[in-house]
């Protein structure tokens, strides 16, 4: 086991910088069109090369000597798109796994995909019905981290099933003695858009490690964690904003694409007022008073330093 995911850990860093596995064009295709029909969402990357180690392995007979003793818990698409593509594997390199090779294979589907709502919602009543004790800390840190930041139902509702699955998958590594620091190398430079939002919860984390979970997370772990919530901001959470202008409308039109791509990614534009109140914020030309919610005044020419108020409002809070 350990050898087999030495192989796996060794090809997947040389691979960022030559090609050495590549699937047969038909193969590829037929494993594509599973992982589309089925929507998984996976490293591409590292199904080829677990792929192909599973294979190597297995046609010289160096087969997994040991049970894996681990928790599947897949949603019914993973696990049909998952066999399915065994089954293409088996039949194009004329092979069979064994059990064991099929349940490492499985897993390793697992820890290189992400989890859709039905498999999330499966391992946070795993952990509820069997490991109650370990439930009750995950939502200790989910009630820290809601406490310190103000969220709409739909982001806690994300993180609440994130923080299971991901601590499930770290949980999963540790069992089978794996280091997952391998994996994780992508976290330990925090990009400059999410420092603000990193500063916030990787402290409190860290806390709950320390108090709650006896230090039972790794440095790199922590980062996993934490950068697996601040997707859920970024995937969920965009600030309404209502951009009122006065002038032609061919240079409302400039501005508000100008703006869109500058924060498309952070920002909902809006132009129909309505009820004000219902906006994070306005970005307007004109002067406007009498409004519940922060106002930014921008330039007609709208250059770099108009937008620093904006980066500025983002930046209170996530």
């Amino acid at each position: 086991m350990n050898i087999r995911y030495f192989y796996i850990i060794f090809f997947y860093n040389v691979q960022k910088y030559k090609e050495v596995f590549t699937l047969d064009p038909n193969l590829q295709q037929k494993i594509e069109n599973i992982i589309s029909f089925h929507k998984i969402d996976i490293d591409y990357n590292l199904l080829t090369i677990i792929t192909h180690v599973s294979v190597n392995r297995n046609i010289h007979k160096h087969f997994i000597s040991k049970n894996l003793n681990t928790e599947y818990i897949f949603s019914s698409d993973k696990i049909d798109c998952t066999y399915a593509i065994i089954s293409e594997v088996e039949n194009f390199y004329k092979v069979f796994f064994p059990k064991r090779e099929l349940n490492f294979f499985t897993l390793f589907f697992f820890i290189i995909s992400e989890g859709d709502i039905e498999e999330k919602t499966k391992i946070k009543n795993y952990y509820h019905k069997l490991h109650k004790k370990t439930y009750d800390k995950h939502l200790t840190l989910i009630n820290m981290i809601s406490c310190e930041i103000n969220m709409n139902d739909k982001v806690i509702e994300g993180i609440k099933h994130d923080i299971h699955f991901s601590l499930h998958k770290i949980y999963t590594f540790k069992r089978l003695n794996l280091p997952l620091d391998y994996f994780l190398g992508e976290f330990k430079t925090v990009p400059h858009e999410l420092i603000d939002g990193y500063n916030i919860i990787q402290p409190l984390i860290t806390s709950w490690n320390k108090i709650i979970n006896e230090n039972r997370l790794t440095e790199d772990e922590i980062y996993y964690v934490t950068f697996n919530i601040l997707s859920i901001f970024l995937s969920n959470y965009k600030k309404k904003v209502l951009l009122l202008l006065s002038g032609p409308t061919t240079w409302k039109k400039f501005i508000y694409h100008k703006l869109n791509n500058e924060f498309g990614n952070i920002l909902n534009l809006q132009t129909e007022p309505g009820d004000t109140t219902k906006f994070d914020f306005i970005i307007t030309n004109y002067k406007i008073k009498n409004t519940q919610v922060p106002v930014v005044w921008i330039s007609d020419q709208l250059i770099l330093n108009d937008l620093k108020p904006i980066k500025q409002l983002l930046n209170l809070s996530l």
